[in-house]
């Protein structure tokens, strides 16, 4: 603030009072404040302030989506390990717009939240690799390639195998799977645990029955519609999410298959419309209202500078058995 104020040739509070109560500033002045800031990369200190006054007790969830059903519970779990903590949770939507994920995080930059919990699978506009290493960011769900950053994380591999052993156990032996989208570290990773499985059987992997989606209705459908109609059909598929495999029993119809009678299918994650779907879905629960918990502490923790008891939480999972997994009928 001082080298702001030297080379605007005003007070320190002057830069103050632009940066935190701009109506209190003559517009020129504020302008010339702002401009001088932006070049140097000055943000005010708003935490500092804060800790002088009483801490922001708050921390920001930062999503791509929340429109996901992977979320809710999630968010629910994160609420309530922050109020036994006296903090508040504020959720931040990116949308996949990097304007609106610049916007957000200035939030986390400017000190108005204490920690910044994370599931975007890359670093935030405008957050430096470094900066991220010495703040209270967690990331939950999505790894960020070449970052040790602290995580509460589900082994989608582990996880993901035996899904499709699952679908093995009962007799399939062409499983195809819709993946999601190959920048997201889930979406590799259960692609992964999908050629493990097949390789451990004795299956051959079949790269025409592998095809990326987006982990949507929309996506699931189409890419369920095109593999159905591939000769010969897969038996059975393993996708990377509830709402592609959702989006996957609907396709099966549109081609005029029935699940689980022609077309076994498996979800990942188990949100609520699971259990809701016709057939109910056999998916993989992940915890979520864990998750969101456990990313709490590990925050609260970095926030009060205690070292936390693990840095890289590993959630387990369970396979739940419902009613689109049957038996396959052919040799």
């Amino acid at each position: 603030m001082t080298d702001v104020a030297k080379r605007a040739n005003v007070s320190t509070a002057t830069v103050s009072r632009a940066l935190t109560q701009p109506d209190k500033v003559n517009p020129e002045t504020l302008h010339l404040i702002h401009k001088i800031a932006a070049e140097m990369g000055f943000r005010p200190n708003l935490l500092g302030r804060q800790l002088r006054v009483g801490a922001a007790k708050t921390l920001l969830i930062l999503v791509q989506d929340l429109s996901n059903p992977f979320f809710p519970e999630l968010i629910k779990g994160a609420q309530a390990a922050a109020l036994a903590h006296q903090y508040s949770i504020i959720v931040g939507d990116t949308d996949y717009l990097e304007n609106q994920e610049k916007l957000i995080v200035e939030l986390f930059l400017g000190g108005r939240v204490d920690g910044l919990i994370m599931s975007i699978g890359h670093l935030p506009v405008g957050l430096s690799a470094e900066l991220a290493k010495s703040s209270p960011v967690v990331l939950i769900s999505e790894r960020i390639p070449d970052l040790d950053l602290p995580s509460v994380l589900t082994d989608n591999v582990r996880w993901a195998r035996i899904a499709v052993e699952h679908l093995i156990t009962h007799g399939h032996k062409r499983i195809a799977h819709i993946a999601g989208e190959a920048s997201h570290s889930t979406a590799r990773e259960r692609s992964c645990g999908y050629r493990e499985a097949l390789q451990a059987a004795g299956l051959p992997i079949d790269p025409d029955y592998e095809t990326e989606a987006d982990f949507t209705y929309a996506s699931g459908r189409e890419a369920a519609a095109r593999l159905l109609s591939m000769e010969p059909r897969p038996t059975a598929i393993f996708c990377a999410s509830d709402e592609s495999a959702l989006g996957a029993i609907r396709g099966a119809q549109d081609v005029g298959l029935s699940v689980p009678k022609d077309v076994s299918i498996v979800g990942f994650d188990d949100s609520m419309l699971a259990g809701m779907a016709t057939p109910p879905l056999t998916t993989i629960r992940q915890p979520r209202r864990d998750i969101g918990a456990a990313a709490v502490e590990l925050a609260i923790n970095m926030i009060d500078k205690q070292p936390p008891a693990q840095r890289h939480v590993q959630v387990d999972c369970t396979l739940i058995e419902r009613e689109s997994v049957a038996w396959c009928r052919e040799e």
